[in-house]
């Protein structure tokens, strides 16, 4: 078998996988009660936008949807199913290896684009009625937000995946260097034609540029990096992230031999130590290790927020019940992931602390998410 053909295979079962859990999660009420208001309430804004009807919300408010795209632009579940060449570099096939991480970097670029022109067709009514720009500058925007994403998935590719080959990191830096110099003429031309929300656009993404080149400087001296590191040479820890369909051997917590910095001056949640409370001080900590767990949640978070801003009022309040909904069962099943390790099957707690720091460890989850919903839809009420 080919690396076309492997990676078509696994790709298969993965979608079979999510569409079974997709199945299974959305029952008839879900659909009823989540899913088709909030169809109905997308689809009504579309339409009023392209009517030209501006009921939710103004032209000079408009440079808001800036700060979301951003947003989508940077965080994100990316799935470039590298992990497969994990899996096969124990049967020591670097060729196919080196296929099957190229495949994969191939298959998230189009992934991207998709998802970003569905996004822009959505946004267009927007763009042409109340921003009154041409199409022309429409495409300038995609092209430029695309470079964004692509820029965004070769450096993921460059501090996650090892190159060995010294052709390989130089085509990568060629890509790099061409992208850097087309965003700086891209810039150079928005700044000369007065464009605040493009020029809102390329700060913030030069800013990224400079940021992201200096991690990939710093890759040697970080904890973070450390662990990534720990990560790729114990090739079993990142087969879950991928082949969440197969049994996986229970692996223990990735440490690192020095304190991470983000928690080097950390005081203790609880005054009181006990059982539930150091459990759920672990599973914080363990939580915030992974950069992709940090990215899902503020995911959940930053797409909640584009609706609960333009929707009529008596929506503004119910609707962000259903985000947070959907930040509790997405609470309990990564508290479910965390709960059945090794470790508590050899030390077990009693179930009454367990439910205690479960109940705990999801309102954590829940107010920040809460807090900064209602802020949204408070402000949005006098803004728009």
């Amino acid at each position: 078998m080919n690396s076309i053909t492997i990676y078509r295979y696994r790709l298969k079962q993965y979608r079979q996988f999510k569409r079974k859990v997709w199945l299974l999660a959305n029952d008839w009420s879900v659909s009823l009660y989540i899913l088709l208001p909030i169809a109905l309430l997308l689809l009504f804004n579309w339409i009023s936008w392209w009517g030209s009807k501006q009921i939710f919300l103004e032209v000079h408010q408009l440079r808001v949807i800036g700060g979301w795209l951003f947003l989508y632009c940077w965080f994100g579940n990316l799935f470039m199913a590298v992990e497969e060449a994990d899996k096969v570099f124990l049967l020591g096939m670097r060729t196919l290896i080196t296929s099957l991480r190229t495949i994969s970097l191939y298959y998230s670029l189009q992934k991207y684009a998709t998802h970003t022109v569905l996004l822009f067709v959505y946004l267009l009514p927007l763009f042409i009625q109340c921003l009154l720009i041409n199409i022309t500058q429409v495409f300038e925007l995609l092209v430029l937000v695309l470079l964004w994403k692509y820029y965004h998935a070769l450096m993921r590719y460059i501090l996650y995946i090892k190159m060995e080959h010294l052709p390989a990191k130089a085509a990568v830096y060629v890509v790099i260097f061409v992208m850097d110099f087309f965003l700086y003429i891209w810039g150079i031309k928005l700044i000369s034609m007065h464009a605040d929300i493009y020029l809102f656009f390329y700060l913030t993404l030069l800013a990224l540029v400079v940021g992201l080149q200096c991690l990939y400087i710093l890759r040697l001296k970080g904890t973070f990096f450390k662990d990534v590191d720990y990560q790729l040479n114990h090739k079993y820890f990142s087969l879950s992230l991928v082949f969440l369909f197969a049994p996986v051997p229970h692996v223990p917590l990735i440490r690192s031999q020095k304190t991470p910095w983000i928690f080097k001056r950390s005081t203790r949640l609880f005054s009181v130590r006990n059982a539930s409370h150091v459990l759920i001080e672990c599973f914080i900590k363990s939580y915030c290790r992974n950069f992709m767990n940090l990215s899902r949640y503020l995911q959940i978070v930053v797409y909640s927020l584009i609706p609960n801003a333009i929707v009529p009022v008596w929506i503004k309040f119910l609707y962000p019940l259903f985000i947070l909904f959907i930040l509790w069962e997405y609470a309990k099943s990564e508290w479910s992931s965390y709960i059945y390790s090794s470790f508590f099957k050899i030390h077990p707690l009693p179930k009454e602390q367990m439910k205690k720091a479960r109940k705990l460890s999801t309102l954590l989850f829940i107010l920040p998410a809460g807090i900064i919903l209602y802020s949204v839809s408070v402000l949005s009420t006098f803004l728009f």
